[in-house]
C-alpha cells in the first residue's frame, strides 16, 4: 500500500507461489546460458539475461511476454557483432503482448515494429533514441509505454493521437522537452503522465480533457506560458484523481511577470482530493487564496514551496485541517508569514481553534530577510525547522505538541522567542547562532521530557543561565556541545541522573571540568571531549559510573591528569569497553588499573607521557595502541607495575586475550619493550617509528599466535627473523630494508598470503621463490628495485599491483626471469602457465615508460587489468589480444593514449565486458561512435571512457 492508501503490490505465501510455478512451468520460462533441453513450444512468457538466449525460442510461436532482466545492464549490438542477436529477433514473435528492449544500444529500430499489432506494453527506456519511431504510432492496441532516461528524446510525435487505448506514458525530466503535441489532447483514457513540459505555443491546455490522470503529475516550465487563460485551459481542477501535483516555473525561462505567475496559478487551482503540492519558481509576490482555504484543499497532507523569490508575504496555512508536512524553502524577499499584529490583537478576545490541527513537519529554510511569523492560535507542529533566518524576531508562542526543535542561523532574540514557552521538547538542536549569549534559564527547566540536546557553533555563547538549568531535566540522555568558543563554563550536571552521552567539542576558552561534575552522572555510557585547548587540571572520573563504556579525550594539550576520584579501595567499571586519550601532551602517567573490563585502550601521542600503569590488570584487553610518548625517554614506559619484579609477573599471563598491538616509537627509543614477547595471543602486530631498530629481535619468533605484521617507518631496518606463521606482512617506508633474501626470511613461507612493500628505496630486486602460497602481492613506490625473482613460482597469486618505480628509468623491472626470455630480453613461448590463478593486475607508470611490459601478454588468466598513469604510452599493443580471459579492462590517466589494439585482436577478447577509461582525453574523442576507435569495441557491452 502507498502513501495515498492505495494497494500496489501484494506478498505470495511461499507454497502458493510453489504451486504457481509449478502450473507454469511449461508456459513461463527463464532463459539462461543453457536451455537446449527445454520444449518451448508451449511458451508464453519469457525472461532473458543475455540476447544471445532468444534464439532458444525459435519454436516459441504463441509467446505473449518478453522482458530482459536487469533493464539496463542488458546491452544490444546493433548487429555488428561476434554470436549476438540483432533487434529483429523480437519481431517474428506476431503474438507479443509485452515487450522489453529497455537499454537497447542502438538508435533504429527494424521496420517490423509495426507488425507487432497486438503489442500492450512497449519499454524503450534507457536507448539511445532520438525520435519515436513512426511505427509504434501504429501499435494501436497499446496500453503502456515507457521511455524513461531516453537523454536524446527531446520531442514526441503528433501521431501519439493514434494510441487510443494508451493508458500510462512514463517520461522524465520534463526541461528537456522542445514541446508536447498538441495532438496529446486526445488521449482521454491516458492515466499515468509523471512529466508535462509547458510551451508558448499552447501552454499547457494540451491537459484538458486528460481528466483521467492519476497520481504524480508534475509540469515543467510554466514561466513560458503566455497568458493566464492558457492555464486555465488545463482544467486541472477536473483532475479528481490526481494525488500529487508539482508545479515548476523555471525562472531562467519566464517571459511573463510577477503579476502574470499570480494569476496563472490561481487558474491552476487542484481538484479538493490532492494530497500533495509544491511549486517552485513562482514569480508572484503573494499567493492566491485557494492555498490557505482549507474547504477547497480539504485532504491535502504536504505542500512545498521553494525558491519563490519575489513573495513578501505569506499568509498562514493553519485551515488545512489534514496538512502533514509544511516546507518553505529559499524565498529571500519574504519578511512576514501569517497574520498582522492587528489581526492578533482583533482575535486577541475570541477563543481559537488550534492551527495545523495535524501537522507533524514544519520547516522553514533560508529567508534571510524574514522578521515575523504571526499565529493567532496554537500551532500543532511534533517537528519544527527553522533554518538561515538570521533576522526572524518574532515568532508564534505557542507549540502545544512540538517534540523536535532545530534551530540553525537564526538570531539569539529569535532562539529566545521560539523557545520560551515550550514545554514538551523531546529533541533540541542550536546551530550557528551566532548572536546568542545566553540560553533561557526556563529552556530545560520547562521542556522535562526532552532526551536530546545539541548546542553547535554558537561563538558568542558564554553559559547556560541560571544554576539550576539542568537540575530537573532528568530524562535528558545526550548533551553534545560544539564549537562554542566564549563558553569557559560546563553546565550544571547535577540532575541529568539519566544523561548516556556527553560530547564536548572545539570550546576553546574552556578551562576546568569541576571536581564534583561526575557525581550524578549514574547513567553516563559515553563522555567524549575534543580540542579544547585551555582545558586544565585534572578529569577525575566518579566510582559511581558504573555503566561507563567509553572514554576519549583528544588535543587538550594543557590537561594535566586523567585519573578516578580517590577512594580507600580500587574502583572497578564493569562495562568499560573504549578508552582513548590522544594528543594530551601534558598528562605525566596514566593508571588503567580501574579499567579491568577494558576491550580497547588507545593512548597516542601524548609527548609528556612518562609512566603508564596497571596494565597487567586489563586481562580482556582485545585492542592496544600506545606511542609515541616522552621525546627525553630511551625506552618504552614499562608494560606492568614498577613495583613488581620480574619474579612477582606471570608473564605467560600478561594480557591473555589481547589481538591487536599497535605501537609508534620515537627517535630516542633504543629497543622495543621486550615484554612484547609474552603476547603469545596477539593476532596484529604493528611497528611504527622505531629508528633504533635495525633489525626485529629473535623474540619476535615466539609470538606463535601473529598472523599479520605491519612495519612502517623504521628508518634503519635492514632485516626480518624467521615468522613461521605470518599469513600478511607489510613493510613500507623503510629507507634501508634492501632486498628479503633466503637467509633473512626461511625458504618455504607457506603461510604467507599476503605481502606488501612500498617506499623502501634500498630495495634493488625481491626474491620471491619461497612465498609459494601468496594470494596478493603488492610492490610499489620502490624507486631502486631492478627485478622480481621467482614470480613465476606463485602459482596461488590471485591479486597483482606493481608500480610506480625509478622515474629515470625508462623499463619495467624484470618479472618473470630467465624462463620467459630470450638472449635479447624478448619474451618467448614457455611450457609453464605463468601465475595461473591471477585474477586482477594492478599496473602503474611512471613519465619515462613508453610501453606496457611485454611479460604481461603471458597472464592469460587474467580477468581484471587496470593500466595507470602510463602518461607517455600512446598505443596499447596488439599482444592484449592473448589475454583470453581478461572481462575488465581500465585505463586511468594515461594522457597520451590514442590507439587500442586492433579490431581482430580486440573481439580476440570474447569475454570482455566492461572498457573504462579515465583521463585519456584522446581516446575519449577516438571512442565517440562517429570515431575510428569505435568499430573495435562496439561489441562490448559496458563502455565508459571520459
Amino acid at each position: 500500500m502507498n502513501e495515498y492508501g492505495e494497494v500496489i503490490e501484494c506478498k505470495m505465501h511461499d507454497l502458493v507461489h510453489d504451486l504457481a510455478q509449478s502450473i507454469s512451468k511449461f508456459e513461463c520460462q527463464n532463459l539462461g546460458e543453457s536451455n537446449d533441453t527445454v520444449d518451448f513450444s508451449k511458451c508464453r512468457h519469457a525472461s532473458f539475461i543475455s540476447p544471445k538466449t532468444l534464439k532458444v525460442l525459435t519454436n516459441a510461436k504463441k509467446v505473449r511476454t518478453i522482458f530482459g532482466w536487469g533493464s539496463t545492464s542488458i546491452k544490444f549490438d546493433n548487429g555488428d557483432t561476434v554470436g549476438a542477436t540483432k533487434i529483429s529477433s523480437f519481431f517474428k514473435f506476431k503474438l507479443l503482448r509485452v515487450l522489453d528492449l529497455s537499454g537497447f544500444r542502438g538508435s533504429d529500430f527494424s521496420s517490423s515494429l509495426g507488425k507487432l499489432k497486438h503489442l500492450r506494453y512497449l519499454d524503450l527506456s534507457y536507448t539511445s533514441i532520438k525520435s519515436l519511431p513512426k511505427l509504434v504510432t501504429r501499435l494501436y492496441h497499446l496500453q503502456t509505454l515507457k521511455l524513461i532516461y531516453c537523454r536524446e528524446l527531446v520531442e514526441l510525435p503528433e501521431d501519439l493521437m493514434n494510441l487510443k487505448k494508451l493508458r500510462h506514458l512514463f517520461i522524465d525530466d520534463g526541461k528537456k522537452w522542445k514541446k508536447m503535441p498538441q495532438a496529446m489532447g486526445k488521449l482521454d483514457e491516458l492515466q499515468t503522465l509523471p512529466v508535462f513540459g509547458a510551451c508558448q505555443e499552447n501552454g499547457i491546455s494540451v491537459l484538458e480533457n486528460l481528466n483521467n490522470l492519476r497520481g504524480t503529475l508534475e509540469i515543467r516550465r510554466l514561466g513560458l506560458v503566455r497568458e493566464a487563460s492558457l492555464a486555465k485551459k488545463a482544467n486541472v481542477l477536473s483532475k479528481s484523481k490526481l494525488r500529487k501535483l508539482e508545479l515548476y516555473w523555471d525562472r531562467y525561462s519566464s517571459i511573463g511577470d510577477e503579476g502574470s505567475d499570480l494569476h496563472m496559478l490561481e487558474e491552476l487551482q487542484p481538484h479538493q482530493n490532492l494530497h500533495e503540492l509544491f511549486i517552485e519558481g513562482f514569480g508572484g509576490v503573494q499567493f492566491p487564496r485557494w492555498m490557505s482555504n482549507g474547504s477547497l484543499l480539504p485532504n491535502l497532507k504536504s505542500l512545498m514551496i521553494s525558491n519563490c523569490s519575489n513573495c513578501e508575504h505569506i499568509s498562514s496555512f493553519g485551515e488545512l485541517a489534514c496538512l502533514e508536512r509544511l516546507e518553505m524553502r529559499n524565498m529571500r524577499n519574504l519578511n512576514s508569514i501569517g497574520g498582522s499584529k492587528d489581526d492578533l490583537m482583533d482575535t486577541a478576545t475570541t477563543p481559537q481553534s488550534s492551527s495545523y490541527s495535524c501537522l507533524k513537519v514544519l520547516e522553514l529554510s533560508r529567508m534571510p530577510n524574514l522578521e515575523e511569523w504571526f499565529e493567532g492560535n496554537e500551532v500543532c507542529s511534533e517537528e519544527l525547522s527553522i533554518e538561515l533566518c538570521p533576522n526572524l524576531r518574532m515568532t508564534p508562542h505557542s507549540f502545544p505538541s512540538l517534540k523536535s526543535l532545530k534551530l540553525e542561523y537564526v538570531s539569539g532574540t529569535g532562539v529566545v522567542s521560539i523557545t520560551s514557552s515550550l514545554t514538551s521538547l523531546t529533541s533540541l538542536s542550536i546551530t550557528r547562532c551566532e548572536d546568542l549569549e545566553f540560553l533561557p534559564e526556563v529552556l530545560l527547566m520547562n521542556n522535562d521530557q526532552l532526551i536530546i540536546f545539541n548546542v553547535k557553533e554558537c561563538p558568542k555563547l558564554q553559559a547556560f543561565k541560571g544554576e539550576g538549568l539542568m537540575v530537573s531535566s532528568s530524562s535528558l540522555r545526550e548533551l553534545q556541545i560544539t564549537k562554542c568558543d566564549a563558553l569557559k563554563f560546563i553546565p550544571d550536571v547535577r540532575g541529568l541522573t539519566s544523561l548516556q552521552k556527553l560530547e564536548i567539542e572545539r570550546c576553546r576558552e574552556l578551562e576546568t571540568i569541576p571536581k564534583g561534575f561526575w557525581s550524578s552522572l549514574v547513567a553516563l555510557e559515553s563522555f567524549e571531549v575534543f580540542v579544547c585547548e585551555r582545558l586544565k587540571g585534572t578529569i577525575e572520573l566518579s566510582p559511581s559510573l558504573k555503566h561507563l563504556r567509553k572514554v576519549r579525550i583528544m588535543f587538550c594539550p594543557n590537561l594535566e591528569r586523567f585519573d578516578i576520584c580517590s577512594t580507600e579501595q580500587l574502583v572497578i567499571f564493569p562495562c568499560r569497553h573504549t578508552l582513548e586519550i590522544y594528543n594530551c601532551n601534558a598528562i605525566s602517567s596514566i593508571d588503567v588499573r580501574s579499567f579491568a573490563s577494558l576491550r580497547e585502550l588507545n593512548i597516542t601521542e601524548c609527548r609528556g607521557l612518562h609512566a603508564l600503569q596497571g596494565l597487567l590488570f586489563l586481562t580482556v584487553l582485545e585492542k592496544l595502541s600506545i606511542g609515541s610518548f616522552s621525546p627525553a625517554l630511551h625506552y618504552f614506559p614499562p608494560l606492568i607495575r614498577e613495583d613488581d619484579g620480574d619474579d612477582a609477573v606471570d608473564f605467560n599471563n600478561l594480557l591473555p586475550s589481547l589481538l591487536e598491538l599497535r605501537i609508534k616509537g620515537w627517535p630516542a627509543l633504543r629497543a622495543l619493550p621486550h615484554h612484547l614477547q609474552y603476547l603469545t595471543t596477539l593476532n596484529y602486530l604493528s611497528i611504527v617509528e622505531f629508528d633504533c631498530l635495525a633489525e626485529l629481535p629473535e623474540w619476535i619468533g615466539n609470538l606463535a599466535s601473529l598472523e599479520q605484521l605491519k612495519i612502517d617507518n623504521c628508518e634503519n631496518l635492514t632485516h626480518l627473523p624467521s615468522l613461521t606463521f605470518l599469513r600478511k606482512l607489510e613493510i613500507g617506508w623503510c629507507p634501508n630494508f634492501e632486498s628479503i633474501k633466503q637467509p633473512v626470511l626461511p625458504w618455504c613461507h607457506t603461510s604467507l598470503h599476503e605481502l606488501e612493500i612500498w617506499s623502501c628505496n634500498g630495495v634493488t630486486s625481491i626474491d620471491l621463490g619461497s612465498f609459494v602460497s601468496l594470494r596478493k602481492l603488492e610492490v610499489t613506490r620502490c624507486i631502486r628495485l631492478q627485478a622480481l625473482q621467482g614470480l613465476p613460482f606463485l602459482t596461488a597469486l590471485e591479486e597483482l599491483e606493481l608500480g610506480p618505480f625509478s622515474e629515470d628509468s625508462d623499463c619495467f623491472p624484470s618479472l618473470l626471469g630467465c624462463d620467459y626470455d630470450d638472449d635479447n630480453g624478448d619474451a618467448v613461448a614457455s611450457n609453464t602457465p605463468l601465475l595461473p590463478s591471477l585474477r586482477k593486475l594492478l599496473i602503474k607508470g611512471w613519465p619515462a615508460l613508453q610501453a606496457l611490459p611485454h611479460h604481461l601478454q603471458h597472464l592469460t588468466m587474467l580477468k581484471s587489468l587496470i593500466i595507470k598513469d602510463f602518461t607517455n604510452l600512446t598505443e596499447l599493443p596488439e599482444w592484449i589480444g592473448n589475454l583470453a580471459s581478461l572481462a575488465e579492462l581500465e585505463i586511468w590517466q594515461c594522457e597520451n593514449l590514442t590507439h587500442l589494439p586492433s579490431k581482430e585482436q580486440m573481439q580476440r577478447l570474447t569475454f570482455l565486458k566492461r572498457l573504462s577509461g579515465v583521463g585519456c582525453p584522446r581516446l575519449k574523442g577516438r571512442c565517440k561512435r562517429d570515431g575510428p576507435e569505435w568499430p573495435k569495441i562496439s561489441h562490448i557491452p559496458f563502455l565508459d571512457i571520459y
